[in-house]
């Protein structure tokens, strides 16, 4: 057996009065000694007090110990977790099958019989099927339930197809529509009446005869770029349809002589009179030089397509620039789409968007290899698409247009879209690994280099995702980064649309490169509960009584009010809500009373340090940190160890060397160097 001093487990050396000795029990805060004469030395040590004493038994000596741990180490309260909102389903039927499911008036991809997925709460629900009426139906979504909703669809009748007359061997003339009034009158009827004629050739000898050249442009088949031709178009100024330009916009117009594509297009948008006086005080070469000056085809296109509305918007025409591009299409959905721009339903540049896709613009785009110009017109066009499908008017006009095939036909074209996507990703290039715009080559001496690689967990192949470092979202959305930093720990976050999040925290090294490689994974499809009866409500009963919870460094009485409640600590007491004076009694130390707030349902805890009559306790010395910030919740990190706190709060360290960070999403990391000394 042991003799002479026990080291405890907190790795304090203690005298044992009676040797030798054995360890009977002990453990990170307490410790049991069986001396030789038969009797225990029991320890105890705490944050706020170390105690020991002798008893008899071995039990009493657990008992001396559990009572110290349940005054100075109480049960940690366990928060339950929030739960996680169940989602709902849909469970989608159709006769005939193989209908197109949309959900909020949004292609779901998916088709019938389906479950497909939904928040708690009213959706519209529809479904789509070339040669069937289309049909929806509004319904409630029930969380962790499937809901059925079926549909029997309808045939569509047949529509009259106009014949469509062949080009015969000896040339004949053949009827063509010369504006929107005749595109009408021949889908209609097949004809255009006399008196149309003669009023369209009066238009074409007074444009002829007073109108002004205008400049008129076609698009590059290859880049989808707008482009001047060599020959002008003459247009008429009727009387009293030219809008007046203020002498305010004369005079500014002076001051914006020379200015970019970007200056350009924002004056045209707050001021449309300054930047139309801009215009017409340069000449047509002046003009043309301008184009020239810009070099981005997207933005040339931006501007070519404002000053052409402008000087339409002068005439009060209210015509696209798109109708130079309808009459290539056929005339059913030309006629449709231009109507709904002349009468506001859908904004001009989205009307350009879609029609650049019917006339086969991103075909082109795709056949010259330029994927990014491709991939951003295909998501322009649908969304001009999803524009049309959710207007009703729009959508009535298309239907009557179509002998209610509106749908079928927009369908038709979204699914080209799809095809157009898979070419493209299917022969587009993997993006290599590339630094940074602005990124130098070589490290700086005061930086350290972030290099992120991010890959699909299941496939391994790469995939492009967004990097946020310290809160800041990067201005990319790149499979590779490269990242100079300063040196130090850096809050890294990867996210992208259908992948579980990456966060991570890293510490970057001066003149060194730090790479990550980062496996985004897919989360599991949750599956789709059985549907069931829903059980009662169970409703908790309200509460009236509340708790006190009392606690102390040694076993005393409880006292409110002046009477002896019968309670020894550490106790918990029922009382009604208000407001009680608590008072613990102990032999040998100083009587102390604390007041209580009891409300119905709630426990209110009370911890008491009684001191001894004849001596203070020992109290371990340690330094009190009040740390807060502007603004507050900010992370408290100790030597970049997270403490589990946020500002505003407290940390208790022993003296030594400190660094304390603050790290908060959005906001710079906050460093100071702390040296405590001894007491």
């Amino acid at each position: 057996m042991p003799t002479g001093n026990y080291t405890t487990p907190w790795g304090k050396s203690v005298s044992v009065p009676v040797s030798p000795w054995t360890v009977a029990r002990s453990g990170s805060y307490f410790y049991i000694l069986l001396m030789q004469d038969g009797r225990y030395r029991a320890g105890f040590n705490s944050p706020t007090t170390s105690r020991t004493t002798i008893k008899d038994s071995l039990s009493e000596a657990n008992a001396w110990v559990e009572s110290l741990r349940k005054a100075y180490l109480p049960e940690p309260v366990v928060v339950p977790p929030t739960p996680t909102p169940q989602p709902a389903y849909f469970a989608v039927s159709s006769t005939p099958s193989g209908a197109s499911i949309f959900l909020d008036a949004t292609n779901t991809g998916k088709t019938t019989p389906r479950d497909i997925e939904a928040s708690p709460g009213s959706h519209s629900v529809g479904v789509s099927l070339s040669g069937y009426n289309s049909a929806v139906k509004i319904v409630t979504a029930v969380a962790a339930k499937s809901t059925g909703v079926s549909f029997t669809l309808t045939k569509i009748a047949a529509p009259v197809t106009p014949t469509v007359p062949t080009v015969p061997t000896v040339p004949t003339k053949v009827k063509e529509a010369r504006s929107l009034m005749e595109a009408i009158s021949l889908w209609l009827t097949g004809d255009v009446p006399d008196w149309l004629d003669k009023w369209e050739d009066f238009l074409d000898w007074l444009t002829n005869t007073f109108g002004t050249t205008m400049p008129a442009f076609e698009v590059d088949k290859i880049t989808g770029e707008f482009k001047r031709k060599p020959e002008g178009k003459k247009v008429i100024f009727m009387i009293g349809m030219s809008a007046p330009i203020s002498t305010v916009g004369k005079t500014a117009a002076t001051a914006i002589v020379s200015q970019t594509a970007d200056d350009f297009l924002a004056t045209a948008i707050k001021e449309p009179q300054t930047a139309l006086a801009w215009i017409k005080s340069l000449t047509t070469k002046q003009l043309g030089e301008f184009y020239a000056t810009i070099q981005q085809p997207y933005v040339k296109t931006q501007v070519i397509q404002t000053v052409d509305r402008l000087w339409l918007d002068t005439m009060a025409k209210k015509l696209p620039l798109s109708a130079n591009l309808l009459k290539h299409w056929k005339l059913g959905l030309g006629a449709v789409i231009g109507f709904a721009g002349w009468i506001g339903w859908v904004s001009w540049p989205q009307i350009d968007n879609v029609v650049f896709a019917l006339t086969g613009g991103i075909r082109n785009l795709i056949s010259a290899k330029q994927w990014d110009a491709a991939r951003e017109a295909i998501n322009n066009a649908r969304a001009g698409f999803a524009i049309m499908r959710a207007n009703q008017p729009l959508y009535a006009l298309g239907n009557a247009f179509f002998l209610g095939a509106w749908e079928s036909e927009l369908a038709g074209w979204e699914k080209q879209f799809d095809d157009m996507e898979t070419i493209i990703s299917t022969e587009a290039p993997t993006a290599p690994i590339t630094e940074v715009p602005g990124v130098p080559a070589e490290v700086p001496s005061n930086a350290g280099r972030l290099q992120v690689l991010v890959y699909d967990k299941a496939t391994n192949a790469s995939i492009n995702a967004t990097l946020v470092i310290d809160g800041v979202s990067q201005p990319y959305h790149l499979h590779a980064y490269n990242i100079d930093l300063a040196p130090g720990p850096h809050e890294i976050r990867v996210e992208e649309e259908g992948y579980t999040r990456y966060d991570d925290t890293i510490v970057i090294t001066a003149s060194r490169v730090t790479t990550i490689n980062v496996f985004l994974e897919k989360p599991a499809a949750p599956e789709v509960p059985t549907p069931e009866a829903p059980l009662p409500e169970e409703v908790p009963p309200v509460p009236t009584m509340g708790k006190v919870q009392v606690t102390a460094n040694v076993e005393a009485e409880i006292w409110s009010a002046g009477t002896n409640t019968g309670y020894i600590t550490p106790a918990v007491i029922e009382l009604a809500p208000g407001i009680y004076d608590i008072t613990l009694k102990a032999e040998g130390y100083i009587t102390e009373t604390k007041t209580a707030y009891v409300k119905a349902g709630e426990v209110y805890s009370l911890a008491f340090l009684l001191t001894s009559e004849t001596k203070e306790p020992p109290v371990r010395k340690a330094w009190r940190l009040d740390i807060d910030s502007s603004p507050s919740s900010a992370k408290i990190l100790i030597n970049y160890a997270f403490t589990g706190k946020y500002t505003p709060d407290y940390v208790l360290l022993d003296p030594g060397e400190y660094v304390v960070s603050l790290t908060k999403s959005g906001y710079k990391r906050w460093e100071q160097a702390v040296s405590l000394q001894e007491f």
